[in-house]
């Protein structure tokens, strides 16, 4: 925690907006890893689980990579690469309680994916 003052008072936060923020982000934050980990496990089982996750980390983890360059790197088309990159990301978003995703939603247009996920 940042002292602002110049002088330590002791170890307890005595700025609430601060505080609060400390909590709720903690929660926020523990919610989300838990989120993307089981995504990562979920997509592990998956037939082409590796080759998700090599265009996951290329595009999201080490950025070195837009969506194209990933796809072009692992050797697919760049509509596998947008596939598995939106069942990852649904993935996630179910993991996290924001999307009731079915497999009817995954025939939707990316438009339209707004419809699913709140």
């Amino acid at each position: 925690m940042a002292n602002y003052g110049g002088v330590f008072r002791g170890s307890e936060i005595s700025r609430p907006t601060e505080r609060l923020g400390m909590v709720s982000l903690g929660d926020t934050c523990d919610r989300e890893v838990e989120a993307v980990r089981r995504a990562i496990e979920a997509t592990k089982g998956k037939y082409n689980g590796a080759l998700a996750l090599r265009l996951i980390d290329l595009e999201f983890w080490r950025r070195s990579h837009n969506t194209h360059g990933a796809a072009a790197a692992c050797y697919v088309s760049y509509s596998t690469a947008q596939r598995l990159r939106s069942d990852f990301i649904l993935e996630v978003g179910r993991n996290f309680g924001l999307c009731d995703y079915t497999t009817e939603a995954r025939k939707l247009k990316p438009e339209s994916m707004a419809a699913v996920c709140v």
